[in-house]
């Protein structure tokens, strides 16, 4: 994301909100209805906001969340995210997931997950348990983030 340009001038203007949750009304000033709406399916793929819902969207944290199982302990400094995202989804459990999925939201989770099967690096019976957990943190996710905003 280039510096000055309208959805580089959203992230900022969230980031120092301070609020997770948004609303496209709530960028009015910014810009027009329609080059809003660009500036954040931008900001959707680069994985730096996610939709909620019914108008809703929320800003993610992008931090490594402390997970109920250390998958990665011949690494305590860390790993990327994306190790760490694979290491759950091949493994996983409904806690490490929704924490995942708050952290780096679900649409990453689920472009891993769809590379992981593709590649052949997770068995397509994991892959399906892994994606209807999935499913179901998306779901009660959703019921929080639109109790949270009303």
């Amino acid at each position: 994301m280039r510096y000055g340009t309208l959805s580089w001038r959203i992230l900022r203007h969230l980031q120092a909100a301070g609020r997770p949750l948004f609303r496209r009304a709530d960028l009015a000033r910014l810009g027009g209805y329609d080059q809003v709406g660009r500036a954040l399916r931008r900001l959707e793929q680069a994985y730096h906001v996610e939709r909620v819902g019914g108008g809703l969207w929320r800003l993610l944290p992008h931090r490594q969340p402390e997970m109920e199982v250390n998958r990665t302990w011949s690494r305590p400094s860390g790993v990327p995210d994306g190790v760490l995202i694979a290491a759950v989804l091949a493994n996983p459990t409904v806690g490490d997931l929704a924490r995942l999925a708050h952290a780096f939201g679900h649409r990453r989770l689920r472009a891993t997950l769809r590379e992981m099967t593709e590649t052949g690096e997770i068995r397509p019976e994991l892959a399906a348990i892994s994606r209807d957990m999935l499913a179901n943190v998306a779901v009660g996710a959703g019921r929080v983030y639109r109790r949270l905003a009303a």
